[in-house]
């Protein structure tokens, strides 16, 4: 497979920087290169991954964890409820930080959650949620 270097305006050990600032002004806690802030009914979660095919090629991803779902709480971003990449490309630190977190902010709303997840497959996309919140809502 052959990698297609993306147009990066940022770097990633620019955006690890400004987003340990940010996030942690959010009440985040940062762990390796992902950042969570508990909350009573939920987890969230911001990830900057690197890609395999080199150093500087990175995604960003976003997402949630409701508490009480699953028996055992694993917060590394293959387990969110919820989650979706935010492009990065050709976008500020800033632009970056602010969607990410926007994104965190509306989907950290239960009720909204419990919407989404009685919607169809293909009206969710590109989020992605696990089956177990789906029942975790339909049993509630």
């Amino acid at each position: 497979m052959i990698a297609i270097k993306r147009p990066f305006v940022v770097s990633k050990k620019e955006l690890i920087k400004d987003a340990t600032l940010f996030l942690k002004e959010k009440g985040f806690k940062k762990n390796k290169n992902t950042w969570l802030k508990f909350d009573t009914k939920v987890i969230a979660g911001f990830n900057i991954q690197s890609s395999y095919y080199d150093g500087e090629t990175y995604y960003i991803n976003v997402g949630i964890i409701i508490k009480g779902v699953d028996k055992k709480l694993i917060t590394s971003p293959s387990h969110w409820h919820f989650s979706q990449r935010i492009d990065e490309v050709r976008k500020s630190t800033k632009d970056i930080l602010s969607e990410g977190y926007n994104w965190i902010e509306l989907h950290s709303d239960l009720e909204y959650l419990k919407i989404l997840c009685s919607l169809d497959y293909q009206e969710r996309l590109p989020i992605v949620v696990y089956k177990s919140v789906i029942d975790y809502f339909l049993e509630k």
